[in-house]
């Protein structure tokens, strides 16, 4: 299991409704919203060229809000909702 200190402080503290920040190992960013103590995220923003792991935790996704706020279907990157926060380290 990863750790780092922003996601554990938002997992703890949530993050009162708003998108929040975390930066990854590579210096690329994900956007997530919360709930104090959730074990999910509400719902996870990957940037285009960004794309989850395969598996059942990232099956939740919002392809239509993406597409509707002007991203395009098929190239990475989207929203994705009630993501566990273990799958997200």
């Amino acid at each position: 299991m990863t750790s780092t200190t922003r996601l554990d402080s938002l997992a703890a503290g949530g993050t009162d409704h708003v998108f929040a920040r975390v930066r990854l190992a590579d210096g690329l960013t994900i956007v997530l919203k919360t709930a104090p103590g959730a074990d999910v995220a509400n719902e996870v923003g990957l940037l285009p060229g960004l794309f989850p792991p395969a598996t059942e935790a990232w099956e939740n996704e919002d392809r239509y809000e993406d597409w509707l706020t002007g991203g395009a279907l098929g190239q990475g990157g989207g929203l994705y909702l009630d993501v566990p926060v273990q799958a997200i380290r």
